[in-house]
């Protein structure tokens, strides 16, 4: 089984191939928003996305990629930050940037985009996908993790 982590970070998800921008553990350093991911069309059974898509400003490129990359009926997972969630609201009222700011080496990245489980579903289906499975709690769950399937063509 053939797995990408994108956004993989100094921890690649088991098994799997990483790419980053920032980090030297990535198999592939590489700036994900721009760059078309090198792998061959249809090659890829999971792309997984732990923690990263939100950092990302080009999900719409990433999307596109991943959609190539993967075998037909492959698998895209992301886990990101529910901003649904009404304490995670309340960090984006009092300051977004100050609460979600990390620091990598001298420079400061921080989410670029937020997502909430409705959206990453119109994200999926916008780009050839079928929501497959989410877990969230509205409530008090902090992250999404959701899956969608590649659709035949």
């Amino acid at each position: 089984m053939q797995i990408v982590d994108i956004g993989c970070g100094d921890k690649k998800f088991p098994g799997s191939i990483g790419v980053d921008k920032n980090y030297d553990e990535a198999d592939y350093k590489m700036d994900i928003d721009e760059e078309n991911l090198p792998f061959e069309d249809n090659s890829i059974d999971l792309v997984v996305s732990n923690d990263s898509i939100e950092h990302m400003g080009n999900p719409k490129h990433v999307f596109k990629e991943v959609y190539r990359i993967l075998k037909p009926g492959g698998k895209f997972r992301i886990e990101t930050v529910n901003v649904s969630v009404w304490w995670i609201r309340l960090f984006i009222f009092l300051d977004w940037n100050v609460a979600w700011r990390h620091k990598i080496g001298t420079k400061r990245t921080g989410h670029m985009i937020h997502f909430t489980p409705d959206m990453l579903d119109m994200w999926f289906e916008m780009n050839g996908f079928k929501p497959l499975y989410k877990k969230n709690n509205f409530l008090f769950r902090y992250k999404i993790t959701q899956t969608g399937i590649k659709k035949c063509d």
